[in-house]
């Protein structure tokens, strides 16, 4: 199973700017708008519909407001739902045997959507969720010091909780997140796939990862031209 993946695209997600090489699924890992009103997010949700993956999976980030906000998200749902997109907020899907899980929380920095209190009980609640079986995670957040660096806050931003919950889950074979647009790149199985700089340019190419089901299958990272 091929697994395109990208976040942070802050609205900036037009072919002329985002390119997609071919996949089996789609993942966004949060920010797919700038500012999450509803007008950018169903531009968003209209682009990624007119992709041709077979299964796209999103998550929301920080910057989704419209997926928040208990007045607009039965409105922001519906347009996933019309362009055929699978939304996971603390939730997963099966997928040719992969198990997927998707959440969209992150420590909170000033005011935000999806923040909780950093290192709270309501963070660990929350990783607490994620399934033992779990073969592919996706979450907005990167974990404390994995591709998490804010130069901006000049400090490693990453959920301290979420990494302690990695180490409890056995088949896990890809991460995918963003948030922190510095930290691009990945180390093992673990990937930011933010699209976007610390300045909000579109300077990352999307990440491409082939996943095998099963407990005992490895991760293998593949170029693409």
């Amino acid at each position: 199973m091929k697994i395109v993946a990208v976040s942070d695209t802050h609205s900036q997600y037009k072919e002329s700017l985002l390119f997609l090489p071919e996949g089996d699924v789609l993942v966004v890992a949060g920010d797919l708008t700038a500012r999450g009103r509803l007008a950018d997010f169903n531009a968003g949700t209209k682009w990624l519909g007119r992709t041709k993956f077979e299964h796209k999976l999103l998550v929301a980030g920080n910057h989704d407001w419209c997926l928040f906000r208990e007045e607009e998200k039965g409105i922001a749902l519906q347009m996933l739902k019309d362009n055929n997109i699978t939304y996971l907020k603390d939730s997963g899907v099966t997928i040719d045997g992969v198990v997927f899980y998707g959440s969209p929380w992150s420590p909170k920095y000033q005011e935000w959507a999806f923040y909780k209190v950093r290192q709270s009980q309501e963070l660990k609640d929350i990783w607490d969720k994620i399934p033992y079986n779990t073969d592919v995670l996706i979450t907005h957040t990167p974990p404390y010091m994995i591709h998490d660096y804010s130069e901006i806050h000049n400090e490693h931003a990453g959920c301290e909780v979420l990494a302690k919950k990695l180490t409890t889950l056995p088949r896990l074979k890809a991460h995918f997140f963003g948030h922190m647009h510095e930290g691009y790149g990945n180390t093992g199985i673990h990937y930011n796939v933010s699209i976007m700089d610390r300045h909000y340019k579109v300077v990352n190419p999307p990440t491409v990862v082939d996943v095998e089901s099963g407990a005992n299958k490895l991760v293998k990272e593949l170029g693409y031209e």
